[in-house]
């Protein structure tokens, strides 16, 4: 039973993935594991790994991509935790895109029927 809830969240996310508008712009947050921030985007999902510099005062990071069935359980369940605000942020994403891409106004209207009814 548990193994369904992952499919089914590793399915929503990839579904997420291939409806982000295609660029480097957008990505959403799907979880955290104390340094590293897992994202999801148009290019599949990443694990954005931070770190503070002890002596200077910034922030550094490495991206590294992944594959949906690599993530791990716990990003997972915070996924399905979270998949409404997940939800909003597509379709924000997606409405501000179509703002700068007219072509996208019909996947924008689309996935905003779907998500309305799932909020």
């Amino acid at each position: 039973m548990l193994q369904g809830r992952i499919d089914a969240v590793r399915d929503f996310l990839s579904v997420v993935s291939s409806l982000m508008p295609p660029s480097t712009d957008f990505g959403i947050e799907i979880g955290r594991r104390g340094k590293q921030v897992y994202y999801v985007d148009f290019k599949g999902v990443s694990m954005v790994m931070l770190s503070e510099d002890e002596y200077l005062p910034y922030l550094s990071s490495k991206e590294v991509r992944l594959t949906i069935d690599k993530l791990p359980e716990d990003v997972l369940k915070q996924a399905r935790q979270d998949f409404k605000r997940i939800l909003r942020e597509l379709m924000d994403s997606i409405m501000e895109y179509s703002k700068r891409h007219k072509e996208y106004y019909r996947v924008a209207d689309a996935v905003s029927e779907v998500v309305l009814q799932h909020l």
